[in-house]
Parts: C-alpha cells; sequence; structure tokens
C-alpha cells in the first residue's frame, strides 16, 4: 500500500473494518468512532489531523437513516455535505489523498440498466441531496479526490445504527416474527464490505481519481 499512514472516519462500521482488516500490516492504520471524532466537529477534525498527519483519509461516516435525514435536513447536510468539506480541506493542507463514500440514492432508480458515472444524478431525498453534495464538495476541496458510489452494503461486522447487516436482521426477525414484510420496490446489487474495502483500496493504489461506481455483481429486489 502506498499510503503509510491511513485514517478512517467512522470507525467500527461494516466498511470501516473491513478496511482495517485490509490494511493490517500494510499500513499505520486510526480509525476512530464517531464518539471519538465526530467530523461534524470542526476542532475535532483539525486536531486528528494534526495528530495523525495521514496519507490517505477514507470517509466512511455519514448520516445515512433516510427517515430521520427527512426529518433532520440540517443534521443531514452538516454530516453528508458540511464535514466533508471540512475533510476535503484537511486533505489539502496536509497533502493526503480523500476516499469519500457515496451512494446509488444520488440517482432515481428509474433507469432499466445499472447506471454509469456518466448518468446524470437525480436524487429525491433529503439523504440523497445531502450525498450528492458531499460528492461534490470532496472533489471540489481535496485535490485528485476519489468519489465511490456502491450500493446494498452488507458485513460480517454488521451497522451498529440499523442493528446488524441486512442479513442478520432478516434471520432475527424471521425467527422472533415468522412472516416477513420487507420492501419490495428496489432493485439493487448487494455488495460485501470485504470485497469494497479491497477494490477500494487497489483503486488507490492504481491512482484512480473522479468518480467511481463499485459493486458486486447481479441484482436482488
Amino acid at each position: 500500500m502506498s499510503a503509510d499512514r491511513v485514517l478512517i472516519t467512522g470507525g467500527g462500521g461494516q466498511l470501516a473494518s473491513d478496511l482495517v482488516e485490509h490494511l493490517r500490516g500494510e499500513a499505520e492504520v486510526f480509525a476512530p468512532t464517531r464518539a471519538e471524532v465526530d467530523v461534524s466537529d470542526a476542532d475535532a477534525v483539525r486536531a486528528v489531523f494534526s495528530r495523525v498527519r495521514p496519507t490517505l483519509v477514507v470517509n466512511c461516516a455519514a448520516f445515512h437513516n433516510v427517515e430521520v435525514c427527512e426529518r433532520e435536513p440540517a443534521r443531514s447536510f452538516e454530516v453528508n455535505a458540511d464535514a466533508v468539506k471540512r475533510l476535503g480541506e484537511q486533505c489539502a493542507d496536509h497533502d493526503a489523498k480523500l476516499v469519500h463514500l457515496s451512494t446509488n440514492y444520488v440517482f432515481d432508480g428509474t433507469a432499466e440498466e445499472p447506471y454509469d458515472e456518466h448518468a446524470l444524478p437525480n436524487p429525491r431525498s433529503i439523504y440523497a441531496i445531502s450525498k450528492l453534495a458531499g460528492e461534490y464538495t470532496a472533489l471540489a476541496y481535496a485535490p485528485d479526490a476519489l468519489v465511490i458510489r456502491t450500493a446494498g452494503l452488507y458485513g460480517l461486522h454488521g451497522s451498529a445504527s440499523k442493528g446488524g447487516n441486512f442479513v442478520t436482521r432478516m434471520i432475527t426477525r424471521a425467527r422472533e416474527q415468522g412472516l416477513l414484510r420487507v420492501v419490495d420496490d428496489q432493485r439493487l446489487t448487494p455488495t460485501f464490505t470485504t470485497d469494497l474495502a479491497g477494490g477500494l483500496l487497489a483503486a488507490v493504489e492504481a491512482g484512480v481519481t473522479g468518480t467511481l461506481h463499485m459493486t458486486n455483481s447481479g441484482a436482488s429486489s
């Protein structure tokens, strides 16, 4: 790995945990949790950059509960856009590469075929709008930034905010309720975070910049 000091925001999450595993023995890794470093706290962000002096920053922090984002738009933009500006500025000051994680939600979902990087975004929720704003912010403020759009993440570590990954949540719900009721109006590519972590680091190693779509193959409702 070309980066020798890696800062991963949103530590403890599914993707962040897998990135730590991939980088073990390859780089000095710092993956603070939100309680340790809140990306919406400007002083905390400046302090961690001064302490770590990272050469690579992977922003896995996000405010991603779609329903709550509708009720708390200010908080959504604070984490998903304003905080990305701070990270981008700090990356520019410390000559660090920024990798920012985004989402398929920046599209409206009406296309019959998978979206490529040249497709025009059309966000339809506060969450989606704030994430698209974060993409533009990352690319504007961090030199040679990489924005990775992905979809349907699940991992062995699970999502703390959602109570595990989708598979384990469905198994638990089936045991407790018997009959499962889930939305079926979406079709996307479930993406294993271990695979995403490996692909992300390979893209960094190859010097990829700009916007990149990265998922597993296949699709499911």
